[in-house]
């Protein structure tokens, strides 16, 4: 039998990759194949206070597609909020600011039309501190259509920032909630309305209520028509890695995201945390309601013995979808630079597959794949993030136990009886890594939780099998010489999550466009 660990066939592998990374989650951002135009404008606000009125000068960059399709969600890029606020609005003896930041936004069509969408931020309170991890991942479109003219987009997350003497400059970024396209001809615009700062530091909350001073300018603006979108000629034929593209689904088709994934994460893959670091909730309390999160991922899976790459989570055939819920935050300021993680819990089942493979070298093989998950995925996100220099990395761990039944070798059934399975489970560890704001940076291969993209695992080594077989014979080592052992890699990119909170139940899907197929490996 071997000791326990092996790699496994290119579909087989292709499974199992499928059901650690669709628990990891894409871009909302305009779809990569249309022409995008960055909006960066710079208003003027007037903040209320107790004894009168502060001035800010905020600027907003965004991008949004030049073009969509009418009557179609229509979705801008992260938002970037940066401004500079005084050192007196905060308490004196405060080492550090945070928080979060909500943008109303008029939204308007050239035929006069409106909308609006609201979204409801989620923020980890303790006692009298509001402190917000990683809100965009959590919070983004959590709302769902009102009549009116204006939208709100909270959740905004200020990153960090340490305080001395001088105005501290803080910067605020995030998902935010689609929109809807407009009738076919009309043009879509987005215009800045009232800004509210919730900042965090030393122990209270400061709370800013602006208004603009002076007429802002467009943040952004897209066509709608009935034609299809337009590719850019930049994006025409380039690797389209951590390109999306929304996907049409029918009331019948609508996968349900609304279960939050049960069990206990595995405390072997988290990270220590340094002494005394803050656990929001406390650890011993229940989790704070996120809400459920929900994402399609695809890709290949490089199959070392085989040389080959195959298709993970085939996006024509009823793809499986995973969900994510987050559990906890864990932070610390006392250690350079600070220490942020992000606990999560995932789950993902797929329907059996079909699988192609071949023993001995030269013997096709078929067989239906069952991969049996051994309790939730865990899924931790670390990393102070750009303005501390550091990138932030996404770790999803799990273990699933592969099995193989309706075998055919060259055409004739294979009687491998009914627990031919490997003998201990897959161990699954897919990485992704974001450098978004650090010197050098690569977008495309930028992933995070909430803005999605490429996630691989670079070792994924398939255990030997145990109880294939009947009447005495024992086929367990032609499994073994096909499929076990190492040198498996997977290559995936995600799409955007899709929310479920509080009432607001999400039916908005994306489809990521599959990667560039990997080369093939060296037999081994």
């Amino acid at each position: 039998m071997g000791s326990a660990t092996g790699l496994r066939p290119a579909p087989l592998l292709a499974g199992v990759v499928a059901a650690g990374v669709l628990v990891a989650t894409v871009m909302t951002g305009p779809d990569a194949g249309a022409d995008v135009r960055t909006g960066q404008i710079t208003v003027a606000y007037a903040c209320l206070l107790a004894d009168g009125t502060q001035a800010l000068q905020v600027s907003l960059t965004q991008d949004y597609p030049t073009a969509d399709t009418a009557g179609a969600p229509l979705q801008p890029g992260p938002l970037t909020l940066r401004t500079a606020v005084p050192r007196g609005l905060l308490p004196a003896g405060a080492a550090s600011v945070s928080g979060t930041v909500a943008l109303q936004v008029s939204v308007a069509e050239s035929d006069g039309a409106s909308q609006s969408v609201a979204t409801k931020a989620v923020q980890s309170t303790a006692g009298q501190s509001t402190l917000t991890l990683r809100t965009s991942a959590r919070a983004r479109a959590a709302g769902a259509a009102q009549p009116g003219n204006t939208a709100e987009w909270s959740g905004l997350t200020v990153a960090p920032v340490r305080l001395g003497t001088a105005d501290p400059e803080l910067t605020a970024t995030g998902q935010v909630a689609a929109l809807t396209a407009g009738p076919d001809g009309s043009t879509t615009t987005v215009t800045p309305a009232v800004l509210t700062l919730s900042l965090v530091a030393g122990g209270s909350t400061v709370q800013l209520a602006c208004t603009p001073s002076a007429a802002p300018g467009t943040l952004g603006s897209v066509y709608a028509s009935s034609a299809p979108r337009p590719q850019s000629s930049a994006s025409a034929g380039a690797d389209p890695s951590a390109a999306v593209r929304r996907r049409a689904l029918s009331a019948a088709q609508v996968p349900s995201c609304l279960s939050t994934p049960s069990g206990s994460l595995n405390p072997s893959d988290l990270i220590a945390p340094p002494p005394g670091a803050i656990y929001y909730p406390p650890l011993g309390q229940p989790p704070a309601d996120t809400g459920v999160e929900c994402a399609y991922a695809i890709g290949y899976a490089n199959v070392g013995k085989l040389g080959e790459a195959s298709l993970v989570n085939n996006p024509a055939d009823d793809p499986g979808l995973a969900t994510l819920a987050v559990l906890r935050d864990v932070y610390s300021f006392t250690v350079s630079p600070p220490f942020f993680e992000a606990e999560e819990i995932g789950s993902l089942t797929l329907p059996p597959a079909d699988t192609t493979f071949l023993t001995y070298g030269f013997m096709p093989t078929t067989a239906k794949m069952q991969l049996i998950p051994h309790g939730p995925l865990t899924v931790v996100n670390t990393g102070a993030g750009p303005y501390y220099q550091e990138a932030s990395v996404t770790t999803i761990s799990g273990e699933q136990t592969l099995r193989l039944y309706d075998v055919e070798v060259d055409g004739t059934p294979l009687n491998v009886g009914p627990d031919c399975r490997t003998v201990t489970p897959l161990q699954l560890k897919l990485v992704g890594t974001s450098n978004q704001g650090l010197p050098g940076d690569d977008p495309t291969r930028d992933y995070q939780i909430a803005t999605g993209g490429p996630i691989s695992q670079d070792q994924l080594t398939i255990p030997y099998f145990t109880g294939c077989g009947s009447g005495g014979q024992d086929l367990d080592p032609l499994f073994d010489a096909a499929v076990s052992g190492t040198g498996n890699s997977l290559n995936l990119v995600q799409g955007p999550i899709c929310t479920t909170f509080q009432g607001t139940v999400c039916n908005t899907f994306t489809m990521p466009v599959l990667p560039s197929r990997a080369p093939k490996t060296p037999g081994q």
